[in-house]
């Protein structure tokens, strides 16, 4: 499959599911910072997304695409928003 691009990543998440997308932004961005309840804000759990596991039963429910070049994922598991540091 071919890189594709942030607003791709948004328009067909539901239809890729999580693994295809999970592994298109791994690609894409080195850093996921995750929050249960909410977007992640400065101090969330940061970690490098080859940590992600692309098997899981995650189902995404809202993907956002801000100025700034990052995505933010509303999930089952919690938010994820994806970012290069």
């Amino acid at each position: 499959m071919k890189n594709i691009d942030l607003k791709e990543i948004k328009k067909y998440s539901d239809l890729y599911g999580w693994d295809i997308t999970v592994i298109q932004l791994k690609k894409k961005f080195n850093s996921v910072s995750w929050a249960r309840n909410s977007k992640p804000t400065e101090g969330s759990l940061t970690l490098p997304t080859r940590l992600l596991n692309e098997n899981e039963d995650t189902v995404i429910n809202k993907v956002i695409v801000h100025k700034n070049k990052t995505i933010t994922m509303a999930t089952n598991q919690g938010w994820l928003t994806f970012l290069n540091l």
